[in-house]
């Protein structure tokens, strides 16, 4: 059962982040409540697959107007400690990563991102 929800979920994902898929009604009732802002350009995300993927997001977490980039390998470098540091404490927040193949895949968070030592 939790192999058939990772899956959907999976899928919602993929998706979402097609550019040219056109949205479903529900996605255009949650983009007519309040509009989507990015707070800078990402190189992984969209203005219009941020949409899509908002409509996707637990419910009390889709009218949050503002996302704002936390975090980005190409601004930030690839250290973990500077992730924690730009990210520590916040929550909820969206990790989006892209490979090599350009494909993108993600995690929604809704607890705060803390590091701990082994």
């Amino acid at each position: 059962k939790i192999r058939s929800n990772m899956t959907s979920n999976q899928q919602a994902m993929q998706r979402a982040l097609r550019p040219n898929q056109a949205l479903s009604e529900q996605e255009l009732l949650v983009e007519a409540e309040e509009p989507l802002e990015l707070s800078e350009a990402s190189a992984v995300l969209s203005l219009a697959a941020a949409q899509r993927l908002r409509s996707h997001l637990p419910y009390r977490f889709r009218s949050c107007g503002r996302w704002e980039l936390l975090f980005s390998t190409g601004k930030h470098g690839s250290s973990v400690g500077t992730f924690f540091n730009r990210t520590g404490w916040r929550s909820p927040t969206l990790l989006l990563v892209k490979d090599h193949q350009r494909r993108v895949m993600g995690a929604f968070c809704s607890a705060p991102w803390e590091m701990h030592y082994a």
